[in-house]
């Protein structure tokens, strides 16, 4: 038993580490996970922990491969945040094209599409996003690794869908 509680514990401790490295160097807040518009105009925003840094926003293809829609720097002027975070605004507006959004057919009343989108930071890293969306408060007060556990994103992507009335609406 002893040998169980003590996997666990250190298993805790490995991913609290690791959403304390990934949460403090970045991420996106917008759009959500299954943010559902009818445009495929999306505005991109989030932060990271580096002034000037290049931020990639990619999307990918039905066959799998990541490719990049657009590449942003952070700005050079710092927001304070939890326990002397200093973060970095970035955003982007993106006409996300056609071949990465996927027909997932007709449902209740419109025609739906996705697009899995994920956002990467300077080093390569995935930044983390959100299922819910925390408020700019939140953002600067509260530390980042609650906040993130409450309303985050547990996976490494984001779908977007798109709502339609028409089947083809590009």
């Amino acid at each position: 038993m002893k040998t169980k509680t003590k996997t666990r514990m250190i298993t805790k401790l490995m991913v609290g580490a690791v959403l304390a490295t990934a949460s403090l160097t970045g991420c996106a807040i917008h759009p959500l996970n299954y943010d559902t518009t009818g445009s495929t105009k999306r505005m991109f925003v989030g932060f990271t922990t580096g002034p000037e840094e290049l931020v990639e926003i990619q999307a990918q293809t039905e066959d799998g491969a990541w490719e990049t829609l657009d590449r942003v720097m952070t700005g050079d002027t710092v927001y304070p945040g939890y326990s002397s975070i200093r973060y970095y605004i970035w955003s982007s507006n993106i006409n996300i094209p056609k071949k990465y959004w996927i027909n997932q057919g007709y449902f209740e009343d419109a025609f739906y599409h996705y697009a899995r989108v994920r956002i990467l930071d300077s080093s390569g890293r995935t930044l983390f996003t959100y299922d819910k969306e925390p408020s700019t408060v939140e953002m600067l007060i509260e530390n980042p690794i609650d906040l993130w556990r409450e309303k985050g994103n547990s996976g490494d992507l984001l779908y977007l869908w798109l709502k339609s009335d028409t089947p083809n609406p590009f």
